[in-house]
């Protein structure tokens, strides 16, 4: 209920940043770390809402693992922090787009993967871009990277994405950066969702 009331709350006072009003559900949160390698150490997390992904994941890090997950929502930034107090988990509450200043900061050169829950579809498009970018040269050669999307967002055209009048071009802008894309649909969700599994 604490974790429930954390999100919407969150998403009642910032929808664009938050871009939902519940949390992940648990099939929906075991399919975005199902790919994860078995060997992954670290981890980034793009947009970590209550912490339902950033606790299956920490369950699969090895102890030295590390896990760097931003949270651009102060509120929920701290919400995080108080609910895992894990040592190998470092929340941030900022941009994604300082993605590689951080990891420069830690002297961290590449993580094997990245988890994001970002609304990419509320996004700006050059904010959109940029984080992305920063990813992809976050991730080593051969590096994961797995991102939902909600079904009515891959959909409906509500908006412009670079300039043209589109619903979200996720196979073109997941293409346009990744060698292999993977996508299928997880029903139980509300909403139900696209989870694309992304590699270099």
């Amino acid at each position: 209920m604490d974790e429930l009331l954390a999100f919407v709350g969150a998403g009642l006072s910032d929808l664009k940043t938050t871009a939902a009003l519940a949390p992940s559900s648990e099939t929906l949160v075991r399919e975005m770390t199902a790919p994860l390698p078995a060997d992954a150490r670290c981890v980034v997390e793009l947009g970590a809402g209550t912490g339902v992904i950033t606790a299956a994941l920490l369950e699969r890090l090895p102890p030295d693992g590390m896990l760097l997950a931003f949270e651009i929502n102060p509120r929920l930034a701290a919400f995080v922090r108080e609910r895992l107090p894990d040592p190998r988990l470092t929340v941030l509450s900022c941009s994604a787009e300082s993605l590689g200043r951080e990891l420069r900061a830690r002297g961290v050169e590449h993580v094997d993967a990245v988890i994001s829950s970002l609304g990419l579809t509320f996004m700006d498009d050059a904010l959109r871009h940029a984080i992305f970018d920063e990813a992809v040269a976050a991730l080593r050669p051969g590096g994961l990277l797995t991102q939902y999307l909600y079904l009515h967002g891959s959909f409906v055209p509500f908006r412009k994405f670079d300039d043209e009048f589109q619903a979200f071009p996720a196979e073109e802008f997941f293409g346009e950066r990744f060698s292999s894309v993977e996508r299928h649909v997880v029903w139980r969700n509300l909403p139900p969702a696209f989870i694309y599994a992304c590699r270099r």
